[in-house]
């Protein structure tokens, strides 16, 4: 004999609202089995419903025979079901701390309690989950509470999880997921904490080459960026303690006798800043005379990060070349302008301001520069065009004083006689 269960009709009098019609929500197991002679078998009947509410089904057993197709009704039951949602009453549905850092509060782990009530007909166990990692914890995981039963959950927020002392909100969920059933449910969870901060409009100070024994300044903005005062205060790190980036091949090792706050100078070297208030802090580079010189100041807050700012500099002498000294226009027309090129040339590693004084020209008119003054960067070249007049019929000799840096001025020779035409 061949036995098999199937559904012979829904209910007419329940239905559920919101349920799929293709859902199967009664089954029973195994729905098909052959039965010998002298035997028994059981069946188990099972109840799935994704929706509350109550419906009935029936359920027929039909038995087949020989080559029968159509099966014979032998047992007719009537199942019903009255489906519900586990239900959890919470006190909070939403935590939050907020942990404001101060000198004499450790960082410890904060707590808050939330009372959950089982306000459904039915006994519930569950279970608390939170997304890892996470600074949040409860005190037990698994629950089991019978109707009208209630729990107090311990929930904890450790705002030492910022190991860096970064102010910070996290926000994450505590799901709360129930046995043998797939509804979800979920507490917001927010932790905030609050350390001295501060921000900096840049955390590289590049003084590029100057002169030998000369110094240069710049500037750097902090601001207090927090809730919290600031109290602050500038070291130099040891190179093998940095974690900024720099060429350490590049920097040399300082003279025997030198300190690095020698090189580098800061001012103010130390303060206290109240919230969102700025601070100008002028950094001040001695040049030693051909050294690379490079450094790593670290600003520590206190109960804050340590911030990092990376100082470079590179002092060297000042070279420059003329490629000629004399300008020779010869015979030409007295009053024609001719031009001839003068080159001047940096080879050296620092920037050369450059000035053609024309203040010695015995008679002004004759003579001119184009440019007259600049800079010449390292390594470049800059043309500088040289107008001469002679603007009567005879020899005319001026003299071009070229000023560069430091160095004394050179003197540029302008020679031509003026002429007649024809």
């Amino acid at each position: 004999r061949k036995l098999q269960w199937a559904l012979v009709r829904e209910s007419k009098k329940e239905k559920i609202p919101g349920l799929d019609p293709d859902v199967r929500v009664f089954s029973v197991f195994p729905e098909t089995v052959t039965l010998e002679g002298a035997s028994a078998f059981e069946f188990t009947f099972m109840a799935n419903c994704p929706v509350p509410g109550t419906l009935q089904e029936i359920l027929e057993c039909l038995e087949f025979t020989g080559t029968e197709r159509k099966g014979k009704p032998i047992i007719r039951s009537e199942v019903k079901g009255h489906f519900v949602s586990p239900l959890l009453q919470l006190s909070d549905n939403s935590l939050r701390w907020r942990f404001l850092w101060h000198r004499d509060v450790p960082i410890l782990p904060m707590t808050t309690d939330v009372t959950m009530t089982n306000i459904s007909p039915l006994p519930v166990r569950f279970y608390l989950n939170f997304a890892s990692p996470s600074p949040f914890n409860v005190n037990k995981v698994e629950h089991y509470l019978l109707p009208d039963e209630k729990v107090v959950v311990t929930v904890s927020f450790d705002p030492g999880y910022r190991v860096d002392r970064v102010c910070d909100v996290v926000r994450r969920k505590l799901t709360i997921t129930y046995e043998d059933h797939p509804q979800k449910d979920l507490v917001d969870l927010i932790g905030e904490v609050v350390f001295p901060n501060l921000s900096f409009d840049t955390k590289i100070l590049d003084f590029g080459s100057i002169l030998n024994h000369t110094k240069k300044e710049m500037t750097l903005t902090m601001k207090n960026v927090s809730s919290l005062p600031v109290n602050y205060h500038w070291v130099f790190l040891p190179p093998e303690e940095s974690n900024a980036l720099h060429d350490t091949k590049k920097a040399a090792k300082l003279p025997e006798g030198v300190q690095i706050n020698q090189v580098f100078d800061i001012l103010p070297i130390n303060g206290r800043l109240e919230p969102n208030e700025q601070q100008v802090v002028t950094i001040t580079y001695f040049g030693l005379e051909n050294f690379v010189a490079e450094a790593v100041t670290s600003c520590v807050v206190e109960g804050g990060p340590e911030y990092e700012v990376l100082l470079k500099g590179e002092a060297a002498r000042l070279e420059y070349n003329l490629d000629k000294y004399e300008l020779n226009f010869g015979d030409i027309l007295y009053d024609l302008i001719g031009e001839k090129e003068v080159y001047i040339t940096n080879p050296g590693r620092v920037s050369a301001y450059f000035n053609f004084n024309l203040g010695q020209l015995q008679r002004p008119l004759t003579t001119d520069a184009h440019p007259l003054a600049g800079i010449i960067q390292p390594g470049e070249k800059q043309k500088v065009i040289v107008r001469f007049r002679a603007g009567i019929p005879d020899r005319v000799e001026e003299t071009i004083l070229v000023e560069c840096a430091h160095f004394q001025p050179s003197k540029l020779r302008v020679t031509g006689r003026g002429i007649f035409p024809g």
